[in-house]
C-alpha cells in the first residue's frame, strides 16, 4: 500500500530514507529513494510523493516554527 502526499511547497526540506521507499516528484522530476538515499528540496519548490507503507525517514525542515511545541 502507498500513501499519496499531494503536491505542495514550503521552506527547504532535507531527508534520508531509513527504511522502505518514496517516489518523490520534486520540481517536476520523478525519482525513487530507498534505504540510505538522501533528498534535498529547495525552499518554494513544489513536491509530492508516493510513500510505501512502513517507510521511515528522518526529515529536517527549514522552518523553525513548523511544528508547535507541545505543552
Amino acid at each position: 500500500m502507498k500513501r499519496w502526499n499531494f503536491p505542495h511547497a514550503h521552506g527547504a526540506q532535507w531527508g534520508t530514507v531509513v527504511e522502505g521507499g518514496i517516489e518523490f516528484t520534486i520540481g517536476g522530476e520523478v525519482r525513487v529513494y530507498r534505504q540510505g538515499d538522501s533528498y534535498s528540496i529547495h525552499s518554494g519548490v513544489e513536491h509530492g510523493a508516493m510513500i510505501e507503507a512502513g517507510t521511515r525517514v528522518i526529515d529536517v525542515f527549514e522552518e523553525f516554527d513548523r511544528y508547535a511545541i507541545k505543552a
